[in-house]
């Protein structure tokens, strides 16, 4: 319903203890032009106004009108407004947990807001693009609630953003409310530096006033990385190792909305050490410490790698504990390969592996963290060989007639017994498993100690002949997650792989209840098909097709094809699959790199990472099995660098996006990116065409927000966003495509 309303007079007016005015009010010759606020129905003449910068106080009652955006219980207040009016409405409630909507003169909600003002209030800071009569919708973020409220309208003042200079290594400054406001954050400040392509900075931003929060913008004003606490202090800390060279920038806020003080930012440059991989025995416990000067693991973060000497048929057990960070641990074969990774399995975050050598050789261990941490740590490594277990071998072709019941070992949690099977496998060799009834759970271990759809928990005292008891597994056909996973049909219980070591593999069979469960399982070899090889040059795109002809893929029971590349220049490279068809699933193998990816662009997966000169395998797969076209693309990032082009209201620009085109961080697809400087109050309209690609526009502002973004408003697949600056600056257009992998020419417009 629409609410009536009364004006608080000033001498009385005070929000709740919670909400805090962080604006002076505005002159008394502007707040006689100001805007109206009406509790009439929406169109009608108002019937009350209220000042800007005075309070008004409601309350939902059972009585309203449910919002028809959260069936909540809502209000509904007018006000009139001038186009480039910049406004700040703000909603708080000791009783409720507001939620706030915006809806332009013609009914279209254009913006929305649950929590922005902290403590569960609402605030919308918005420039009017049009004349007109607005409505807010005062509601609450839970359906029935009810409860009193207070709602303030207000000019939105908007102050630029304080650029600080960088004094060497140093920079400080002040926190006010003159400064610039972060959406979440609060006020916020800036340091920029510069840095090389390659380099690793380490920031570290501190105040003895407040809690600091910081980010690091890249030099397209895109954020890349964002802290809170460093783990040992209230200090922000920032590292990155920079893709590109420019003038990247420091944000410094704080973690709390309206906290002011002195700060100081401190940058360091760091070289990555290429140290060698440390030799560790058996039962040894190393106190070690991850630095920036660390070679990175795959994705750049932290690491030490450690090796330990092990005979085929040993099992290796690493525990990796930290009071400093999120322990994260992983475990390679001689090869390369990783035969296991592990976050939590010790407990309060940290991690547990273990595995089963299957050829002699030095194994790397790489201790590392879940985020780009740094500090101390311990390593124990125990190596011990593998006690016979009561299993019983089947052999390829029989079937196994049993039944799970009180004299066979109880399941570890739960109710259920487990039997356990093994049989020799070899190295591409097709396996199928199949059990007679749905009563029945199969779980598989490889040689390795790799477990089928995740990963069980092994502790520092040996063999777990029931580690199968915490896997994941999967009945409807949706292929393997983590370790070694396996392809499966829904009657009733069918694994099929191909198997990628040889060796002892164990099947593990389990009922979930006390009851006698009586099966049967076979296992089975069916043709061996061995997967071709196609070579894929840098900077090439091939079509491919998965189908029941191809090759499974070991780790996911998926059909796939592989490839190899060969890379010549160390450099940042990007592989690419995309498909219409597929969920699609990428891995890449060489050396010591061995990453995997499912998503970055929808259901089209992405690898991006540096590589050093060699042959890479890549291989295209699907995330769960299905058949279907798809395209793979190569391509080294660095080939190009990022265009950053000045464009002012007038200009029209027309330009072309290849292969080599950089991809915005924004989209994961190739972009250009364009400065443009406006005032406060000034409007702006950017539209891209093109005959070639599906255009996607993105509007920054200077703290790296995406303050508009579109795909389709010019029609015709072109995109268009039209904006009214709320503060003098440099903003940046990202000229993007909808979809990853799209090249081509295009058109941009700057119009007022």
């Amino acid at each position: 319903m629409v609410r009536e309303c009364r004006t608080v007079p000033s001498t009385v007016a005070a929000p709740h203890p919670e909400f805090r005015v962080n604006r002076p009010l505005l002159p008394a010759a502007f707040a006689a032009a100001s805007l109206l606020f009406s509790a009439s129905a929406f169109g009608q003449a108002a019937s009350t106004s209220l000042t800007l910068g005075e309070t008004v106080d409601g309350e939902l009652t059972t009585d309203d009108d449910r919002s028809p955006e959260r069936q909540a219980y809502e209000d509904r207040w007018l006000f009139v407004g001038e186009a480039g009016q910049s406004i700040d409405i703000q909603l708080t409630s000791e009783a409720i947990d507001t939620y706030l909507y915006l809806y332009d003169p013609s009914g279209a909600m254009v913006m929305s807001d649950d929590d922005s003002l902290g403590n569960l209030d609402s605030r919308i800071r918005y420039t009017l693009p049009t004349s007109g009569t607005y409505q807010i919708a005062t509601t609450t973020f839970s359906t029935d609630a009810t409860g009193p409220y207070s709602l303030l309208l207000r000019e939105d003042i908007r102050h630029p953003l304080n650029v600080v200079t960088l004094d060497g290594t140093t920079a400080s400054g002040t926190l006010g409310d003159n400064d610039a406001e972060h959406q979440w954050r609060g006020y916020v400040e800036a340091v920029d530096v510069e840095v090389e392509a390659g380099e690793t900075v380490i920031v570290t931003v501190h105040s003895d006033a407040f809690d600091t929060y910081g980010w690091l913008l890249s030099p397209t004003h895109e954020v890349v990385t964002e802290a809170d606490d460093s783990g040992m202090s209230t200090d922000a800390v920032l590292v990155h190792r920079a893709t590109m060279s420019g003038t990247w920038r420091v944000l410094v806020g704080a973690y709390s909305q309206g906290s002011t003080g002195p700060w100081t930012v401190s940058v360091e440059r760091i070289e990555t050490a290429d140290v060698p991989p440390t030799p560790i025995a058996s039962n040894d416990t190393v106190q070690g410490s991850l630095e920036a000067r660390d070679s990175g693991y795959r994705d750049g973060r932290f690491a030490d790698v450690y090796t330990i000497d092990l005979d085929a048929g040993e099992r290796l057990t690493v525990e990796h504990r930290s009071d400093a960070f999120d322990a994260w641990l992983s475990i390679e074969d001689p090869n390369g390969r990783e035969l296991v990774s592990d976050d939590d399995s010790a407990g309060n975050l940290n991690s547990a592996a273990s595995i089963v050598a299957s050829e002699d050789g030095l194994y790397r261990i790489v201790a590392t963290s879940l985020g780009m941490s740094m500090g101390a740590y311990s390593l124990t490594a125990v190596v011990s060989d593998v006690p016979d277990v009561d299993v019983d071998r089947i052999r390829l072709g029989e079937e196994i007639d049993s039944t799970l019941d009180a004299e066979d070992p109880p399941r570890a949690a739960g109710a259920g017994y487990i039997e356990t099977f093994t049989f020799d496998g070899e190295a591409g060799q097709n396996i199928v498993i199949e059990a007679s009834t749905w009563s029945v759970d199969l779980m598989v271990t490889a040689p390795t100690g790799e477990q089928v759809f995740g990963t069980g928990e092994v502790g520092m005292y040996g063999y777990d002949p029931y580690m199968y008891e915490d896997m994941y597994y999967d009945d409807y056909g949706m292929g393997g997650m983590g370790g070694l996973g396996m392809g499966v049909d829904s009657t009733p219980r069918r694994f099929e792989a191909t198997l990628h070591v040889d060796g002892e593999w164990t099947i593990a069979v389990r009922s979930s209840q006390l009851a006698p469960t009586p099966y049967t399982m076979t296992v089975s070899a069916s043709e061996d098909v061995q997967p071709e090889t196609t070579e894929i040059a840098l900077g090439a795109e091939v079509s491919g097709n998965l189908d029941a002809n191809d090759t499974r893929s070991p780790d996911r029971g998926t059909w796939m094809d592989i490839y190899t590349l060969t890379v010549t220049e160390p450099s940042m490279y990007e592989i690419a699959l995309d498909s219409e068809d597929f969920d699609g699933y990428l891995e890449l193998m060489g050396g010591a790199t061995w990453l995997s990816n499912d998503d970055t662009d929808g259901y089209n997966p992405r690898i991006t990472a540096r590589l050093e000169p060699g042959t890479y395998e890549i291989t295209a797969t699907s995330f769960a099995t299905a058949e279907g076209a798809y395209t793979l693309r190569t391509r080294a990032m660095e080939s190009v660098p990022p265009t950053i082009n000045a464009i002012a209201i007038g200009d029209t620009v027309d330009a072309s996006m290849d292969a080599g085109t950089p991809t915005s961080a924004l989209r994961g697809s190739a972009a250009h990116w364009y400065r443009l400087e406006l005032e406060a109050g000034q409007s702006v309209t950017a539209t891209m065409t093109s005959d070639a690609f599906d255009t996607y526009l993105i509007l920054v502002n200077e703290l790296g927000e995406s303050v508009i973004s579109d795909d389709d408003s010019a029609g015709n697949l072109d995109a268009r966003i039209v904006y009214t600056a709320p503060t003098a600056g440099t903003y940046t257009i990202v000229a993007t495509t909808y979809s990853s992998g799209s090249t081509g020419a295009y058109t941009l417009e700057v119009a007022p």
